[in-house]
């Protein structure tokens, strides 16, 4: 892989809060993108289970330190609360993520500083899950990655996705990385792009560097490699 070139500083960027719509609601997000006009590729950072809480330096600390790196990389970021509603992520409906989803991919595309036909999404956790969900009802979605996340449920709904997906897991992660093989199958199946890496020794939430007691640091460093290089190939190619 190609050494990671980060096109803009600290200083270059333009960091904050603001609200994205859902379906039927508005959202609280956290947004980062390069001061500079554009238009730029984007990225959906789609949070854990704890959302994107400030107070939780796993949750809102964490995302705003993601997508800024995402920003100073040439990417328009942003993390919607999908908890917005209240309750748990346990507690959302059936398709209520996917629905908001839809509505906040919708706002994406009319956004003058946005490249509409170069949205990725990547999720984490929860998020994985929501981000495959993401590629199965978006056929506008040019990139997902999913990060120790659920596979779509039913399982052949990946007949419907039309963007490239790779997905990265911790091999301890045994109640997620040991369905990744019934992933794969499907994937191949019909006939999509799916590349999984499984890294050993790794934890649950490895990725997120607040949290001590997952955080695995060559694995991290090693995905977001990964992740940065598929994304240049699908959504900076070309532009």
């Amino acid at each position: 892989m190609a050494a990671i070139v980060e096109r803009y500083t600290d200083r270059q960027v333009i960091t904050g809060k603001i609200k994205v719509p859902g379906d039927g609601i508005e959202m609280d997000a956290i947004l980062a993108r390069p001061a500079e006009h554009g238009p730029h590729p984007a990225v959906v950072v789609v949070h854990e289970n704890s959302g994107i809480d400030p107070t939780l330096p796993q949750a809102g600390p964490h995302y705003e330190d993601v997508t800024r790196r995402f920003a100073r990389l040439g990417y328009y970021a942003v993390a919607p609360n999908f908890r917005q509603r209240g309750g748990t992520t346990r507690d959302m409906p059936e398709g209520q993520a996917t629905g908001d989803m839809i509505a906040l991919f919708g706002w994406l595309q009319e956004q003058p500083r946005v490249q509409a036909d170069r949205i990725g999404c990547v999720g984490f956790c929860w998020g994985g899950g929501a981000a495959v969900d993401a590629a199965v009802a978006l056929p506008e979605l040019a990139a997902s990655v999913i990060y120790y996340g659920r596979n779509p449920q039913p399982i052949n709904d990946v007949a419907r996705i039309r963007c490239p997906v790779i997905g990265f897991y911790g091999g301890n992660d045994l109640r997620i990385s040991q369905h990744v093989p019934a992933l794969v199958d499907a994937m191949r199946q019909h006939s999509k792009r799916f590349e999984p890496k499984i890294y050993e020794g790794a934890e649950h939430a490895f990725f997120n560097d607040t949290r001590p007691d997952s955080h695995h640091a060559e694995a991290a460093r090693d995905s977001w490699e990964r992740m940065i290089a598929f994304f240049e190939e699908t959504l900076r190619a070309q532009t």
